[in-house]
């Protein structure tokens, strides 16, 4: 009987251990996702910022204010393409041998504990991105927009 039970919490460790692994895994796609549109913002900044420039013949305050805010955009897109401090949820026999002397029981709380602890890592780290990719998307619309509204007036002003 104490056999069973023993196997039942084993099993039930076993469930929640790889739902850890799941979240942890959904975290890592978030991260690239936001990875991937982060590149695809730093180009359409670099772009913009490059057209501005390209199609201006003056320097006046309206298209100073859209280069600035094209450039933070920018900056926001490499602040959170360069956050990358991961902890993995893999143990390392060598550097860990006490997990080797460990049961089931006691091997697969450590390891629920190891991989919650690089969830919580991880979301915290993807939750940072996240605000620094959604600056870098504002400044985008803005400057873009500031930088449209500065070629519009130069032409006006023609």
């Amino acid at each position: 009987m104490a056999k069973r039970e023993a196997n039942e919490t084993v099993q039930g460790l076993t469930a929640l251990y790889s739902g850890v692994l799941q979240n942890l895994s959904m975290a890592q796609s978030a991260d690239n996702a936001i990875e991937a549109k982060a590149v695809g913002v730093t180009a359409l900044s670099l772009t913009a910022t490059v057209l501005v420039i390209q199609l201006s013949d003056e320097w006046h305050g309206l298209m100073i204010v859209a280069l600035l805010v094209l450039l933070s955009s920018l900056v926001s897109a490499f602040i959170s393409l360069r956050i990358n401090d991961y902890r993995s949820a893999a143990v390392k026999v060598a550097d860990h041998p006490e997990y080797l002397e460990k049961g089931d029981r006691e091997l697969l709380l450590q390891l629920i504990s190891d991989a919650e602890s690089s969830y919580d890592n991880t979301d915290k780290i993807v939750r940072c991105k996240a605000k620094f990719f959604t600056w870098s998307y504002i400044l985008l619309l803005i400057g873009a927009l500031l930088g449209l509204a500065s070629i519009k007036f130069m032409i006006v002003q023609i």
